[in-house]
């Protein structure tokens, strides 16, 4: 259609291979600024630079490719992709909602960097990159130190692994954070085998220069199996000043076990930065230490878990000395850290357990008599 726009009507040109076609698309990329005397009014409002450019799944498809939402993006870096139908704030079926496979690639699927970059996913499902790939399947590289941040918008989107039970073990995480603004919204994760400490979402903002505000809200991860010593089959946080966590709105971690590792959904390392957890529901995770969540704090602007979280039937099992600890939470505070974490009110705990100490919490801490307790466990 573009080169007959480009000439007369009877000039089109046929390719014969897959390779051919592809050529003589790139060819035509140059032109496609210049569209507007050729489509409809629709097409000719649209702004790149500001507007939001929305690619819409109308049957389940395949990615063979790296998309990177960046600066140099054609189309523009403020990108929506979602299945027919969809949209923020829309409801559809899992009947309704198409696939992007990428089970067969080793590269990311989606890449997001440099400032007004965005990128959003509406009820579309996603699976993993070849299980012996190191590379993420979504990467977020960014600052939310900057106002024109970096984004991720993942809503109302179903992840689960490809393949049959047995599954094989995957050496990638799902999404990488390395900085930039994440949100999670409605999103079911479950079903994942991961291999060397790998695991659903891992966040890195150790640098000033990688500031991150990642938002958890109504979201399932379950039935994940972790393997590696590292801990955290759902999540793990490296976070120092500047960045926050935070876990909201009736979000439930099921059967979260990390096999020889501390947390088991969990394990988040503070120096510096804000863990914040309301309504929440961790339960039937388990890990060596900290069944569902281990804490190493340095220093901390927060640590507050309150409002309606619930610990349910989570374990800490090992059988060396220095396992077996905290059946829910486990808080390692490292020298001279601020003891002003706390454990608040609408905290619930039932039926955990611990083989060694702690059946519900531990705190590893420099000396026992200067915890205030009453001030850091509010809970009944």
């Amino acid at each position: 259609i573009l080169m007959g726009y480009r000439g007369s009507p009877n000039q089109f040109e046929s390719a014969t291979t897959y390779i051919d076609l592809k050529d003589k698309i790139c060819e035509l990329e140059l032109y496609w600024r210049e569209l507007n005397n050729a489509c409809p009014s629709l097409y000719s409002q649209y702004d790149p630079s500001s507007d939001i450019a929305t690619m819409v799944l109308l049957e389940d498809d395949m990615i063979d490719t790296v998309i990177n939402i960046n600066s140099d993006t054609i189309l523009g870096n403020n990108i929506a992709i979602q299945s027919e139908n969809g949209g923020e704030g829309k409801i559809l079926s899992f009947d309704n909602m198409y696939k992007i496979g990428s089970n067969t690639e080793s590269n990311t699927l989606f890449s997001i960097s440099e400032e007004k970059s965005i990128l959003r996913l509406y009820q579309i499902i996603l699976d993993n990159l070849l299980d012996t790939t190191t590379s993420p399947l979504i990467l977020l590289t960014g600052n939310s130190a900057h106002i024109n941040d970096a984004q991720l918008h993942i809503e109302s989107c179903i992840f689960t692994q490809s393949g049959n039970a047995p599954l094989t073990e995957l050496k990638h995480n799902l999404i990488q954070i390395n900085g930039g603004t994440a949100t999670i919204k409605d999103v079911s994760i479950s079903n994942y085998l991961f291999s060397n400490g790998k695991r659903v979402i891992n966040v890195e903002t150790i640098s000033s220069l990688q500031e991150c505000q990642f938002i958890m809200s109504g979201t399932t991860i379950s039935k994940i199996i972790q393997q590696g010593n590292v801990g955290g089959s759902g999540i793990k946080c490296t976070i120092s000043s500047g960045s926050s966590i935070q876990i909201q709105d009736y979000c439930l971690f099921e059967e979260c076990i990390s096999e020889s590792g501390f947390g088991g959904v969990l394990n988040i390392a503070l120096d510096g930065g804000i863990l914040n957890m309301k309504e929440t529901t961790m339960k039937k995770c388990k890990a060596l230490n900290g069944g569902a969540i281990y804490a190493s704090i340095i220093s901390m602007q927060e640590f507050l878990i309150s409002q309606e979280v619930y610990f349910e039937e989570c374990e800490a099992v090992g059988d060396n000395l220095l396992s077996g600890r905290g059946g829910a939470i486990y808080i390692n505070l490292e020298q001279d850290s601020p003891y002003e974490f706390k454990i608040g009110y609408g905290v619930y705990f039932k039926l955990n357990q611990a083989s060694k100490f702690g059946r519900d919490g531990f705190v590893y801490c420099k000396n026992i008599d200067d915890l205030n307790l009453e001030q850091l466990f509010l809970f009944d």
